[in-house]
């Protein structure tokens, strides 16, 4: 099963993919699966003025979001999205949670068809 998931052909991307507030947002994670689906995670997002950490949404601290890649790449290096309409969502509290989150969404996308 292992060989089914390619996690030789995953491409881990350094910056955000999604969200208007992720430049704020001290929790990034992002991988462009060799299927074409991207899985963006952030989270921490810091207010300075109040010294907390706020709700990207509601409820939650953390969110992991799946798009569709056009197969275009921005100079970064970074894939552009088709749509910015997600496929797959999930929502957590904790930066455990929001990392085996993203790893369990990845390995969901990655047996998917385009």
């Amino acid at each position: 099963m292992h060989n089914d998931y390619q996690f030789e052909k995953w491409i881990w991307i350094g910056h955000h993919q999604h969200h208007i507030c992720a430049n704020n947002c001290d929790f990034n994670l992002a991988t462009l699966l060799p299927n074409g689906f991207i899985i963006s995670t952030i989270g921490e997002l810091f207010d300075i003025n109040s010294n907390t950490f706020l709700e990207i949404g509601h409820g939650r601290l953390y969110e992991t979001m799946v798009f569709k890649t056009n197969g275009e790449f921005r100079k970064c290096g970074c894939p552009k999205v088709s749509e910015y309409i997600e496929l797959d969502y999930s929502a957590y509290n904790h930066p455990k949670d929001a990392q085996d989150g993203h790893m369990l969404m990845c390995k969901k996308w990655v047996l998917k068809n385009q």
